[in-house]
C-alpha cells in the first residue's frame, strides 16, 4: 500500500487518516503491532511529535493501545471508546428527534433478530421472556408507587434487554452510549398521567408479540410506542 507524504497544515489529521485507512483496508488488523514512532515519522514525512499526538488520540478513542515494553497494537472493537459519540449527543441539543429515529432503527432490527432466535430456540425464548417480564413487573410497581427513577431504569432496561439479546455489538454499544439521552427521553415523555397510564400496556404488547413470536405484530406495536414517544416529545 502506498504511503503518501503529508502536508504540514493538517499534519496530525492526515496522519490519522492514513492510519485509519490502513485499518479500514486490512493493512492493519486487530492485534497487529503498528510501526514505531520513528518508522511512522519516516513513512509520513513528519516529526515524531506529530506521530505521538496522533497515537495519543487513537489511544483515547480505544482504537490502539500501547504497552511499555512490547509496543503499540490495534485493538478489537470491544475496546472502542464511545466518548466521541457521547459528546456528539450531549452537544447536539437539536438532534433529539434524530436520536429517537436512531434508537427506533436499532430496536426494530433487534426485535426482528430476537423473534427469529425465539422461533428457533425454546430456551432462548424462555430466557428473553423471563427477563422482559421482570422489567414489566418493575414498571407496574413503579407506576403504582409513583417511583420515577425505578420507572426510568426499568423502561431503559426493557429495551436494552431486547437489544442485548440481538447479540449485535454495535447496537449494544450505541444503546449504552444513548443511556443518558434515553433516561432524559423517558423522563420527558412520562410527565403526563396519560403517558404513564399507557406505558405499561405498550410494553406488555411488545412482550406479547415476542411471546407469540410474531414479527409483524412486534413491528406494529413498537411503531405505536415510538409514535407516542415522539408525540410526547413534541408536546413537552
Amino acid at each position: 500500500m502506498e504511503v503518501k507524504k503529508v502536508k504540514k497544515n493538517t499534519v496530525v489529521r492526515q496522519v490519522m487518516d492514513q492510519i485509519k485507512n490502513q485499518i479500514a483496508t486490512g493493512v492493519l488488523n486487530p492485534g497487529d503491532k503498528i510501526p514505531t514512532e520513528t518508522v511512522l515519522a519516516e513513512q509520513f514525512g513528519t516529526g515524531r511529535s506529530t506521530i505521538r499526538e496522533a497515537v495519543k488520540i487513537f489511544e483515547y478513542l480505544g482504537i490502539i493501545e500501547s504497552h511499555t515494553r512490547s509496543g503499540t497494537y490495534v485493538c478489537d472493537h470491544s475496546s472502542i471508546s464511545t466518548e466521541a459519540l457521547t459528546w456528539a449527543i450531549l452537544l447536539g441539543k437539536n438532534e433529539l428527534f434524530e436520536l429517537v429515529d436512531l434508537r427506533s432503527i436499532i430496536e426494530q432490527r433487534a426485535l426482528e433478530i430476537v423473534i427469529e432466535k425465539a422461533q428457533n430456540s425454546e430456551n432462548f425464548s424462555k430466557t428473553i421472556l423471563n427477563a422482559l417480564e421482570k422489567e414489566v413487573t418493575i414498571l407496574e410497581l413503579s407506576v403504582k408507587n409513583e417511583n420515577m427513577e425505578d420507572l426510568i431504569e426499568a423502561d431503559y432496561n426493557f429495551h436494552g434487554t431486547i437489544i442485548h439479546a440481538s447479540d449485535n455489538n454495535v447496537f449494544i454499544h450505541i444503546y449504552q452510549t444513548l443511556k443518558a439521552f434515553m433516561h432524559e427521553e423517558i423522563k420527558i415523555t412520562n410527565k403526563q398521567d396519560s403517558a404513564i397510564a399507557s406505558l405499561v400496556s405498550e410494553h406488555k404488547e411488545i412482550l406479547q408479540a415476542i411471546r407469540d413470536k410474531d414479527p409483524a405484530a412486534a413491528k406494529k406495536v413498537f411503531f405505536v410506542h415510538i409514535h407516542n414517544t415522539i408525540n410526547q416529545l413534541i408536546s413537552k
